[in-house]
């Protein structure tokens, strides 16, 4: 079974923003850097804060990581037709 999200285009997108340049910003200060995308943002971490009355383990929800430094993002082209393109 596939995953509902696929986080292909999210690293996609994560790694485009170290490499473009900040607007209004010097040379050379990007969009982000990956010690930014280290630190959950402040939201993820306002997300975590749950009720212990409701939820007495706490958060057990998806643990954060850095996407853009774990997985490589290969594009990969499929030149001919699949087996499962074609019904008998």
């Amino acid at each position: 079974m596939k995953p509902l999200i696929d986080n292909t285009s999210i690293v996609r997108l994560l790694k485009n923003g170290l490499r473009t340049q900040r607007p209004g910003a010097p040379k050379g200060v990007m969009l982000w850097d990956l010690e930014d995308l280290d630190e959950p943002s402040p939201g993820w971490k306002y997300c975590q804060k749950v009720d212990r009355a409701s939820f007495p383990k706490g958060y057990q929800g998806i643990k954060h990581s850095n996407l853009a430094r774990e997985s490589p993002v290969e594009e990969a082209v499929d030149f001919g037709p699949d087996a499962h393109d074609f019904t008998k």
